[in-house]
């Protein structure tokens, strides 16, 4: 993600740009499951803590309000930044997601954040039909 986040940076030159690495084994924020079950939602609010706290940590260090933080994320950290914005009105101004979703479908579209949704269509663990349910919000 460092590529693109630095991508971001120059185009944003007044923000922050955070991607927050998992802490867990194999990059993964959550335990492998079927993303349909209904465990995946228990495990990301579990995980969730650490990663607002990553990311006001950030905020803190560098001064930036949260309205001009960009978060980007790809698979699981993607729904993370999904699940964390949905949870968090304030949390971010812009989310940038590379082939990540919701995992709990929000009831109703947040106007604080911008939220990108970038979906390849032959994603195996992470169909392409979720980003278009998340659009539909």
């Amino acid at each position: 993600m460092g590529e693109i986040g630095s991508w971001f940076a120059r185009t944003f030159p007044e923000g922050l740009v955070i991607s927050v690495g998992s802490p867990g084994p194999g990059r993964q924020w959550f335990a492998e499951a079927k993303m349909h079950d209904q465990s995946v939602q228990q495990r990301v609010d579990l995980a969730m803590p650490q990663f607002v706290e990553s990311v006001q940590h950030w905020q803190q260090e560098s001064g930036v309000q949260p309205n001009a933080t960009a978060l980007i994320g790809f698979s699981q950290g993607g729904s993370m930044v999904l699940e964390a914005v949905k949870a968090h009105a304030d949390l971010a101004g812009r989310a940038v997601i590379f082939n990540g979703r919701f995992i709990t479908l929000p009831e109703k579209a947040s106007t604080r954040t911008t939220v990108h949704l970038i979906h390849g269509e032959y994603d195996e663990y992470i169909p392409v039909h979720y980003a278009e349910e998340g659009r539909s919000v």
